[in-house]
């Protein structure tokens, strides 16, 4: 799926398949939730570049910064999808041990919690480098994941991005959670989806 394409699918926004991206950074998680078959109704960025590349590709508007927004005046999304800064709990951080929330841009990944309980989407999906689970006796995850506990249904796995198509070998945190109310009971039968690739099924990008 090309920029074009994307940009052909954006032009009708449906409630039951619209998406919100924070921190919309390169458009990699857009155009993966297009190409899934949901429509994008706002992004968030800080950077305006990326920005101005959001608003050139879905056609819709760029709200800025993520915790500066009230959402409770935006429309509201089906799908949610949100990728906070990882630097603070990266293992390559430049100041050697990661501070965690306590760093730059750290504390935005407990902070997204307030936001995303103000737009209610049936569904998130927040993104996080695997080695949060490493940082602060695992503090930040607890914290996300016992407050988003209280309306949705959460799952978290760590999945190999590679095993998955993906041309780089990074390990990523996923948390995934279901309404409650508008879910039900479907909302604990959630699996994630079982990798493609593995040391016997090597991913190999074909030639143009």
């Amino acid at each position: 799926m090309g920029v074009a394409d994307a940009r052909e699918r954006c032009l009708n926004v449906q409630d039951s398949h619209s998406c919100g991206i924070l921190s919309s950074g390169g458009l990699l998680c857009t155009l993966a939730s297009i190409r899934t078959g949901f429509i994008p109704a706002w992004g968030t960025e800080i950077d305006s570049k990326l920005a101005a590349m959001w608003e050139g590709v879905t056609g819709t508007k760029c709200l800025g910064d993520t915790f500066k927004v009230d959402f409770t005046k935006q429309r509201q999304v089906v799908y949610l999808k949100s990728g906070q800064p990882c630097p603070d709990f990266s293992s390559s951080h430049a100041g050697g041990k990661p501070p965690g929330s306590s760093g730059e841009t750290g504390w935005q990944f407990v902070a997204q919690v307030e936001k995303i309980k103000q737009i209610r989407p049936v569904v998130f999906l927040i993104e996080m480098v695997a080695n949060v689970l490493q940082v602060n006796d695992e503090m930040e995850v607890d914290t996300v994941v016992e407050a988003m506990s209280q309306d949705y249904v959460v799952h978290q796995q760590v999945l190999s991005v590679a095993q998955y198509g993906d041309c780089s070998n990074r390990k990523r945190l996923f948390i995934v959670g279901f309404c409650k109310e508008r879910v039900g009971d479907m909302a604990n039968e959630f699996e994630f989806p079982r990798p493609e690739f593995d040391e016997h099924n090597f991913y190999v990008q074909a030639s143009p």
